[in-house]
């Protein structure tokens, strides 16, 4: 895994980049930049990066109409989708830079279907008839 982001404290890795980083960190990458100045985000006056981005997150999230929605509250959004497409938790992980898996897990509840799935994999082999489950929509072996 390529880092993106450098840890800064203690039990934060790094970002995985993949293709979909790429085209965002070009654009990072093509930024003018002033030499004497590192960051690509600082306050003009003062030269140094921002202490926090709450302030710049918040007039952005209200710029385009969003509620009260955290930064952290669109990476939870990220990994949901993941799993409940099917992804497996293994991929959340490694997407998420979890170094436990056990932080995973807590997306674990989210995909019933996976689970049905999985459970038809060996009716399958034991040659069980599927089943519908109740909402119609997911089949499982029992």
């Amino acid at each position: 895994m390529a880092c993106t982001v450098p840890p800064r404290t203690p039990g934060v890795g790094c970002s995985p980049t993949n293709a979909a980083t790429l085209t965002p960190i070009e654009l990072l990458q093509s930024l003018p930049r002033q030499e004497d100045i590192p960051w690509v985000f600082f306050n003009p006056k003062t030269k140094k990066p921002p202490v926090s981005i709450f302030y710049a997150w918040d007039s952005i999230r209200k710029k385009v109409g969003l509620g009260e929605v955290r930064l952290h509250d669109l990476r939870h959004s990220y990994a949901s989708f993941l799993v409940n497409a099917g992804r497996s938790l293994y991929e959340v992980q490694e997407l998420l830079g979890h170094h436990d898996p056990k932080v995973t897990m807590r997306y674990a509840h989210l995909s019933p279907q996976a689970m049905l799935e999985a459970v038809n994999v060996v009716g399958n082999v034991v040659g069980r008839r599927p089943v519908v489950a109740a909402n119609q929509a997911t089949v499982a072996t029992v």
